[in-house]
Formats: structure tokens, sequence, C-alpha cells
């Protein structure tokens, strides 16, 4: 993986504000998990291509709306270009915010 991936990965780890795409909120029980924007299971994970979703419920397994438990239901709900337009949003904070520690 590449160094400024890797680098991007550690910050949002470290990041707090995000509340989920789906319900604008942080599940409590948990939190916020970032997932990779693809348009196929079979793309290549962009590592710079991420958004915020509540980790169970709207991530992995919820069963109304979720990334990989509904997701046709979720690209219909979000399409493609919001889901990359939030991600390039999340993306550019972190470069303007690491730009200005150099």
């Amino acid at each position: 993986m590449p160094l400024e991936d890797l680098k991007y990965l550690v910050w949002l780890k470290e990041q707090t504000c995000y509340t989920c795409m789906v319900c604008d909120s942080i599940n409590s029980d948990d939190g916020i998990e970032w997932h990779h924007v693809k348009h196929d299971s079979t793309d290549i994970k962009n590592h710079k291509k991420l958004i915020p979703l509540c980790g169970h419920e709207h991530h992995r397994n919820g069963i109304e709306i979720s990334a990989h438990g509904t997701p046709v239901l979720f690209r219909e709900r979000f399409s493609m270009r919001s889901q990359y337009a939030l991600a390039d949003a999340i993306y550019k904070e972190y470069k303007e915010q690491n730009t200005l520690d150099e």
C-alpha cells in the first residue's frame, strides 16, 4: 500500500467529527466505519474514496439500508455521484490539513 494511502487511513481513524452518510449520526454501539466507494464488488479498493457509515447498521449488515447488506437499495438512495462527492470532500479536507502541518 502506498505510504500516502496509509497516512490517510490513519488520519481517518483519528477523526471523530464525521457522521454516517445515511443517518447523520454516530451509532454508539459500533461507531463509524469507512466504506470504500466502488461501482462493483470486483473493483479495486481506492483508499482515497471512503465514506463514513454506522458499522453494523449502515455499512455491513443493516436490513433496511446498508452498503453491503442491501447494496442495490443503498445505491438507489445514495447515488455514486453523491458517494464520490462526499469521499472527495473528506479527502480534500485531509489534504488541506496536512498541507498546513508541513
